[in-house]
């Protein structure tokens, strides 16, 4: 054989091997293209069932998710199945006998699998619902795209066979031609699963993958815009929902303290009524214990017992004042008052009472609005308080006495061109309960022992202040102290 037929035949050996393996590349490229634009598609149809499907997740609307899905499997062309699970249930399914526990047990709970089944092979596709609050699941009909791929291998591989030569160059020119649009709609793929929602495919021609280019664009263009619909339908829902919320607080504490307000209106009615009567006896009793000690000499048998009946009466009156107070029903000889000095005043009084355990401390603050009170009935209120912080640590503690200023009263109502004065008195004791809070200023309930309160102090406390235009507020935990604050407005 001449050398010229020997490099003929190895040139076109050569040329034939360089087409066989181009047009297996090609075709394995090609395979490769289909299967990363199928796996695109599933990821694209999971995610956006994903978006449909939240507000009926929401909601728990059963019928409506399986509508979605339905309507889903019948529009989106090689989807075999959907479900949707919800913490290791199914929510809603296409299948006719429920979801097989295999394929439940095998599917990822996001991105993309491919699973075999008696049906052929599945692409299966997985996307969180609201950042994982359900997952969607969609099974794709992978064996188009084997059969596909098989045919295209089979197919270029016959032409290289026949056309040695030409095998190679039309190999090569069909791949330019086919692989740039693909790589092409694999880079915007690859850059909207990365959340880049502003890449679209480049058309260039008519043909398929030009058709395939434009048809993805539209739909980027409809997923980006239900997107965007989709993140102000979820803010607008999160600020009426935190309204709602707070709306419904504002509601309960009007409702806790409207209730608060009847209750303790209706006691202290009763209780003005059966201190004017006991009052009056008192009276008549009082009257007659004194007369009878101005007859008769000091060193009469009957003096000491009429010297107790004396007693008890004053006692019977001061308990009847406290009524009157709580009911908000006795006289008041109110004054422009300095808070700050009657804080003082009281405090001197208070520390030879308290006993050595308990260290008093006075925190005034300077420039205080002045208020418009009677001074004997807010320095029993100040008693009352520190009697009952004292009464909180039987081993001692500081009780703190501070005054201060609020632009709104302990509800949060600012009320214009008014300031408030705030008293507070604070302990280091054992603390109220939380069952006891909503209590503690009702007539006559007491946390002391028997014989050691009558239950009258804080309720005559609360009476006064809020006859004076003012609010008790009380903070406390058990084993953290308790706090009063005392609202009294500006003169």
């Amino acid at each position: 054989m001449r050398l010229r037929h020997r490099l003929e035949l190895a040139a076109v050996g050569l040329v034939a091997v360089v087409g066989v393996a181009w047009v297996g590349l090609s075709a394995l490229s090609v395979r490769r293209a289909f299967e990363r634009e199928l796996e695109l598609r599933a990821l694209v149809v999971a995610r956006h069932l994903a978006r449909e499907v939240a507000d009926p997740v929401l909601t728990e609307n059963r019928f409506q998710l399986g509508m979605v899905l339905a309507e889903a499997k019948e529009k989106e062309p090689g989807v075999r199945y959907v479900y949707l699970e919800q913490d290791g249930r199914v929510l809603a399914h296409t299948f006719e006998r429920g979801v097989p526990e295999g394929l439940r047990s095998a599917a990822p709970t996001e991105g993309i699998l491919r699973l075999m089944t008696p049906e052929g092979p599945v692409l299966h596709a997985a996307a969180p619902v609201l950042d994982g609050l359900a997952v969607v699941h969609v099974g794709l009909d992978a064996g188009p795209v084997e059969v596909a791929a098989q045919t295209l291998t089979s197919q270029t591989v016959g032409l290289a066979g026949i056309v040695v030569l030409g095998a190679g160059l039309l190999a090569i020119f069909f791949v330019a031609r086919v692989m740039r649009p693909l790589e092409g709609l694999t880079e915007v793929a690859e850059a909207v699963a990365r959340g880049e929602w502003g890449h679209r495919p480049v058309v260039r021609g008519t043909g398929e993958v030009a058709r395939v280019a434009e048809a993805l664009g539209r739909m980027l263009d409809h997923l980006e815009e239900s997107h965007r619909r989709l993140e102000d339908a979820n803010l607008e829902l999160e600020r009426e929902i935190e309204a709602h919320r707070r709306a419904e607080e504002r509601n309960r504490a009007l409702q806790e303290q409207l209730l608060r307000a009847q209750r303790l209106e209706a006691v202290g009615q009763l209780a003005a009524g059966v201190a004017h009567e006991f009052n009056n006896l008192l009276a008549a009793v009082l009257a007659a214990a004194e007369m009878g000690l101005r007859r008769l000499e000091p060193d009469h048998p009957v003096t000491p017992r009429l010297r107790t009946i004396v007693e008890a009466a004053e006692r019977g009156g001061a308990l009847t004042r406290r009524i009157l107070a709580f009911s908000q029903r006795q006289v008041l000889v109110k004054r422009r008052l300095d808070v700050n000095r009657l804080v003082e005043d009281t405090a001197a009084l208070l520390r030879n009472s308290l006993g050595e355990k308990v260290r008093l401390q006075v925190k005034v603050r300077p420039g205080l609005p002045p208020v418009r009170a009677d001074p004997e009935q807010l320095r029993q209120v100040l008693v009352s308080l520190a009697a009952n912080a004292r009464d909180a640590m039987p081993h001692g503690g500081t009780l703190t006495i501070a005054t201060g200023s609020a632009e709104a009263g302990p509800a949060g109502d600012a009320r214009s061109e008014r300031r408030w004065a705030v008293l507070e008195v604070s302990d280091e004791g054992t603390g109220i309960v939380p069952s006891d809070l909503d209590r503690i200023f009702d007539p006559f309930f007491t946390t002391k022992e028997v014989g050691k309160g009558t239950g009258l102090g804080l309720a005559a406390a609360y009476g006064i202040v809020r006859q004076h235009g003012g609010e008790v507020q009380v903070e406390s935990a058990p084993g953290r102290g308790t706090i009063f604050r005392v609202f009294l407005p500006e003169a």
